[in-house]
């Protein structure tokens, strides 16, 4: 069975006990915080993956770092992974559930790159047009790259949104390139 079809079906096990026991939430907040250690930290995903590291280390190191700060039911799921010998998915697993718990509510996650911090109430202006756009629910990452010079950069998936001055200087610049002048 490929990589993605074992965490997608990991992934979508913990998404239905998680909605099923009404602690979506938390588990959200777990997976999160949990993709954030493993992002910030390259040795951990290294132990967790490495398969000559024997499971009972795997599971004190994993213990120790979130001693008591991840759901009953994440901390089950982390233990069967080990148990299982597939905790090596676990990062793949994790970003599974994400889009599956994205799909399941309907959201679709935005991540938007723009030349200047946006306030609150150029977020909320974007956040109700993509909402409308796109037909769901949108959750943003913002990332702020002086190099656009003005406007914004929206990924939802496939669909990108060039609203930044330099798209908006190409478009000009074609236009008049394509477009015939005489002089009287």
């Amino acid at each position: 069975m490929s990589l993605n079809r074992v965490a997608s079906k990991y992934a979508a096990s913990l998404l239905y006990l998680a909605d099923e026991q009404g602690i979506l939430s938390a588990v959200y907040s777990d997976v999160v915080a949990i993709k954030k250690v493993l992002a910030s930290a390259p040795q951990l995903r290294r132990v967790i993956t490495d398969p000559t590291i024997r499971p009972s280390l795997k599971s004190s190191v994993l213990k120790e770092i979130f001693k008591g700060g991840l759901s009953d039911l994440t901390n089950k799921f982390i233990a069967l992974l080990i148990q299982k010998n597939r905790i090596d998915v676990l990062p793949e697993i994790l970003e599974s559930f994400l889009e599956l718990r994205n799909e399941h509510l309907g959201i679709i996650a935005v991540s938007v790159t723009s030349a200047a911090e946006m306030s609150k109430e150029q977020a909320d202006s974007l956040r109700i047009k993509l909402e409308s756009l796109l037909g769901k629910k949108v959750e943003f990452s913002f990332k702020v790259d002086p190099a656009l010079i003005g406007g914004f950069v929206a990924k939802a998936g496939d669909t990108v949104i060039d609203s930044s001055v330099g798209q908006q200087l190409r478009v000009l610049k074609n236009k008049f390139l394509s477009s015939t002048f005489s002089v009287n």
